[in-house]
């Protein structure tokens, strides 16, 4: 086992060190984020924490099945339905009257509020996976709707780009992009030291990341056209991150020291396609490109303690440090020091009640996150509501999301 884990570390770095260098496709790059980081609505005890954040956790020889996971995200919910329009076109559809008129207010709603930059309407996530003694693998697919800004006419320069020339957001020149992920997953966990009531755990995960888009349609032709999918030409390629994690067990694991390398390797290799049946099948591609999504450095802090009917758990993490100190040193941004940690910074309360009962609460990146979970054996439904930023200093760009999550399997915990 030993052999195997050392092997995945080697093969993990080798990917980092001999990874190509990047070139552009334009704005197109920006509607992609770290891919398959588990945000912090997921429960550190599911399988997809575990497999995407720290498989060092797979040591507990833990039996876990998702056969499968669904979760549904909706963007900017509270602001959107606050309008008069939205909130009775929504009225009007929850009574099934899906005409095109309370359709075109709410996908204007929708837009509208999800303001300038790159950003998220709505996406849907399917997982399947199992987590068996120290070995996990899981099957992930995401689609997305992402916006951006729109391209000057002829090139993929954003129109918002020169602020010299700054034209305001808007219908006709917010670019509407659909985005589909798939990933293949397989993580290994392993203890390396164990000396009394205390334990090192280290773990590696690795993933085979499949990923399509279309080129953008503005937000208005969108609207009042439809979308017509036979026309866009595509983008797809795919990358292989890697994950390494450890984790130092004090007092019978009740306290938990761990840093994580996530993201490793985070190259994409793309390439430009007439359309979306060729990008499915990888014919007929031209102009290959790669971007790079950035790894990040990650500590954190868990207290937990078991007692009869209540499980209580404190989570401390810091998030991209190597990213902070970037920042903080960067002389440009007018952001004060106190306020720009917050963006790195996750505290997260996690309170399991009579085994069946999950209640968390977050302030994670600045912001506050809450959600509860009804788990019976690792077939759960889950609710959670947050918000978090989406621009690229902190209160620039809140976001509300609403997390709907329905888990079906089996989990021995």
């Amino acid at each position: 086992m030993k052999k195997i884990f050392v092997f995945l570390v080697v093969l993990s770095v080798a990917f980092s060190l001999f990874a190509s260098g990047t070139a552009g496709d334009g704005g197109y790059k920006g509607v992609t984020d770290n891919a398959f980081t588990a945000s912090l609505s997921s429960d550190p005890d599911s399988l997809s924490y575990k497999l995407h954040v720290s498989p060092a956790s797979l040591t507990t020889n833990r039996l876990i099945v998702e056969l499968p996971s669904i979760a549904i995200d909706g963007y900017n919910i509270a602001r959107t339905i606050s309008e008069r329009s939205v909130a009775e076109a929504v009225s009007e559809m929850l009574r099934f009257k899906f005409t095109k008129e309370n359709i075109v207010k709410l996908a204007v709603g929708l837009v509208e509020n999800i303001g300038s930059g790159y950003n998220s309407v709505a996406s849907t996530t399917i997982e399947a996976g199992a987590a068996i003694g120290h070995f996990a693998f899981g099957i992930d697919a995401v689609a997305q709707v992402r916006t951006m800004p729109g391209f000057e006419s002829g090139t993929e320069t954003p129109i918002n780009s020169d602020p010299d020339h700054y034209t305001p957001q808007s219908l006709a020149n917010t670019g509407v992009v659909p985005v589909v992920d798939v990933a293949a997953t397989a993580a290994y966990g392993m203890r390396v030291l164990e000396f009394g009531s205390n334990y090192l755990d280290a773990g590696v995960s690795v993933r085979f990341i499949n990923r399509m888009y279309l080129t953008q349609t503005s937000a208005s032709a969108v609207i009042e056209e439809g979308f017509d999918i036979n026309t866009k030409e595509a983008r797809a390629g795919f990358a292989i991150p890697v994950d390494l994690n450890a984790v130092l067990g004090l007092l019978n694991g009740d306290i938990k020291i761990s840093a994580s390398a996530n993201n490793l390797n985070g190259y994409f290799y793309m390439q430009k396609y007439a359309n979306y049946k060729d990008a499915i099948s990888r014919k007929n591609g031209n102009s290959k490109y790669t971007f790079y999504s950035p790894w990040s450095l990650n500590a954190g802090v868990e207290l937990t303690h078991k007692w009869s009917f209540i499980e209580p758990k404190l989570t401390v993490r810091f998030e991209d440090i190597l990213g902070f100190f970037k920042n903080e040193f960067d002389k440009e941004r007018a952001v004060k020091p106190e306020v720009e940690v917050l963006r790195y910074l996750t505290f997260r309360a996690d309170i399991k009640l009579v085994r069946f009962i999950k209640l968390n609460a977050a302030f994670r990146k600045g912001y506050l996150e809450f959600g509860g979970a009804l788990d019976f054996y690792g077939n759960t439904l889950e609710l959670s509501y947050g918000y978090h930023e989406a621009g690229s200093t902190y209160g620039e760009k809140p976001v509300d999301t609403l997390t709907l999550r329905v888990k079906f399997g089996f989990d021995n915990n």
